[in-house]
């Protein structure tokens, strides 16, 4: 499977300056293959995998946002823009322009990496001075992408073009789920927890065990009790989501070209919701459920060109699919969980479509999970 490469690469009329905000084609930045540039490679590689993670996440968002586009000389515009969200590419909602160097000091500083204003021509002085980034030059990382990782940064030896690699190359070898097992339980440590900022997720318990998977803040995980100890603090063993569907198809998106276009969540997730309410409340509530996202979401994936009519299709399916066999599990999670009505502390399970749950060491227990009670 080819490497990704995102970058910021030029205007709907294929000039560097001159045309209108925003992006007119889909492909002023936009996602490509990794190609062999003929000014050659120069590798920026994060030392951070957290750091690695969040450039490439905020290179995705700005792909798959039309309202970032390229002109070199309104090249800031899109970072004062991204300052007023946190850097945060999906959250920019006027019309802006970028170029390749700009987009990429903007994903940087979603990622907590604050540098000046930078080209391509000092590119690589600007990230080493920072301490955060290692410079590769071997022929193995700069003339294949088989050694390169998502979130590395590609700069062309003189003046030129830079952009984010999106995806592993093919001779890294990516840990997916932890190999060491629990030997402890307490049953007071069951239950739904929400992270409140990153979470290393790790192959054992304690810091020396490799960092496998970063999750953001926001996201939940579950634990059913067991744990392990490093030193006379307890690592919670749990499950947490991983991409499946979305990045197992690769599907391009038809405004971007970002491989994650099947199927469509927000459709997905929206009727999950109207069927949930149809099956609480009646026929009665829930067709007007099902028009409002069909009208509000559906479509609306349609008309903005973020989906391809199939992917609005399959997430509707598996969004009514996943909230059946949810009303299904119930009454099985009950026994299963020993839950009465009086119980405080619920975990619902749903089957969703594009995740997939795995089994990681948490990281120290700090003030990063939180508990979920009702």
């Amino acid at each position: 499977m080819a490497v990704r490469f995102a970058s910021a690469r030029i205007d709907e009329r294929g000039k560097a300056s001159g045309g209108q905000a925003g992006d007119q084609t889909g492909k002023e930045v936009s996602i490509q293959d990794w190609y062999k540039h003929s000014k050659g490679w120069i590798v920026i590689r994060p030392k951070s995998n957290i750091v690695a993670e969040e450039i490439a996440q905020d290179m995705e968002w700005a792909c798959d946002n039309p309202n970032i586009g390229y002109d070199q000389n309104e090249r800031l515009t899109l970072y004062n823009a991204a300052k007023k969200v946190g850097f945060n590419c999906s959250k920019v909602t006027t019309r802006v322009e970028t170029d390749c160097s700009a987009l990429v000091r903007v994903c940087l500083a979603y990622a907590g990496i604050m540098v000046g204003n930078f080209t391509t021509s000092g590119e690589v002085t600007a990230l080493e001075k920072t301490g955060q980034f290692e410079i590769l030059r071997e022929a193995k990382y700069t003339d294949s992408p088989d050694y390169l990782k998502r979130g590395y940064i590609l700069e062309t030896k003189t003046t030129g073009h830079t952009g984010i690699i999106l995806d592993n190359g093919s001779k890294i070898v990516t840990e997916v789920m932890a190999t060491k097992k629990p030997v402890l339980r307490l049953k007071s440590l069951s239950g739904t927890y929400t992270t409140t900022g990153k979470l290393n997720l790790r192959n054992g318990a304690g810091t020396e065990n490799k960092v496998l998977v970063v999750l953001p803040k926001g996201t939940l995980v579950h634990c059913y009790g067991y744990y392990g100890l490093s030193g006379l603090t307890k690592w919670l063993w749990i499950e947490a989501k991983v991409n499946g569907i979305k990045y197992t198809v690769q599907e391009p998106r038809p405004g971007s070209g970002a491989r994650n276009s099947f199927p469509s969540g927000h459709t997905a997730t929206a009727f999950t919701g109207a069927e949930l309410i149809r099956l609480e409340y009646g026929n009665g509530y829930g067709i007007a459920a099902y028009g409002i996202t069909t009208a509000g979401v559906a479509l609306m994936r349609l008309y903005n060109d973020r989906h391809w009519l199939n992917d609005i299709v399959a997430g509707a399916g598996i969004g009514i699919l996943s909230a059946n066999i949810a009303y299904w599990m119930l009454p099985w999670e009950r026994k299963l969980f020993g839950w009465d009505n009086s119980s405080r502390q619920r975990i619902a399970l749903m089957p969703t479509y594009n995740t997939t749950f795995k089994q990681y060491w948490a990281d120290a227990l700090c003030p990063v999970l939180t508990r979920h009670y009702q």
